[in-house]
């Protein structure tokens, strides 16, 4: 906990085992990460309420639950190609987000990972993007656009469960998900032998 603190850079095969390393530091706006980042502790950035800016470089794992849960500054995550999430909600309540962008190769295994974030409109995923976490996007009431390319794999329960589905334009690689399809509070994904994704 600090009140002065402003910013944080990693070194590289930086790993960070104990909870709440930079609990409620009010005045954090920015982190870099370099490669092969590792945060196991939970709580780390929590309540960070001027962190603004997370960078995350190739091969950054968060295993640490409630990462920048409360961090209502931030505006921009920018994950590379091999983050992988496991943790329980990373990003939950963080408030002002309004995009996500996942690279190939992006794993989101963990809880709630984005849940409650209340003004995230677009989800932008790439190939090879795996999500198996539950309710990754529940309650992101504002999304309108979630774009799943060929080879994105989606089994987690609930993943949009508590978005509008009627406003969400769901696209699965070369065509559109019509509106009235479970996939806004199931999570269900396409397929050709009816897997609901569950």
């Amino acid at each position: 906990y600090s009140t002065k603190l402003t910013h944080v850079n990693f070194p590289v095969l930086e790993t960070i085992q104990r909870d709440a390393t930079f609990y409620e530091c009010i005045s954090l706006t920015e982190v870099n990460m370099p490669v092969l980042t590792t945060i196991n502790g939970g709580n780390t950035f929590y309540g960070c309420t001027a962190l603004s800016t997370v960078d995350m470089p190739v091969l950054t794992t968060i295993t640490g639950y409630n990462t920048f849960d409360g961090c209502t500054a931030l505006s921009t995550v920018d994950m590379p190609v091999l983050t992988t999430i496991t943790g329980q909600a990373t990003f939950s309540y963080c408030t002002i987000l309004q995009t996500i962008t996942m690279p190939a190769l992006t794993t989101i295994t963990g809880f709630s990972t984005f849940s409650y974030c209340e003004n995230l409109e677009i989800v932008e995923m790439t190939a090879l993007t795996t999500i198996t976490g539950g309710s990754t996007f529940y309650n992101c009431f504002a999304i309108s656009t979630v774009n799943m390319p060929d080879l994105t794999t989606i089994d987690g329960s609930d993943t949009f469960n508590g978005v509008a589905k009627d406003r969400v334009d769901f696209t699965f690689g070369a065509y559109t998900l019509p509106t009235d399809s479970p996939t806004a509070s199931t999570g269900t994904q396409p397929s050709g032998d009816d897997d609901d994704g569950s």
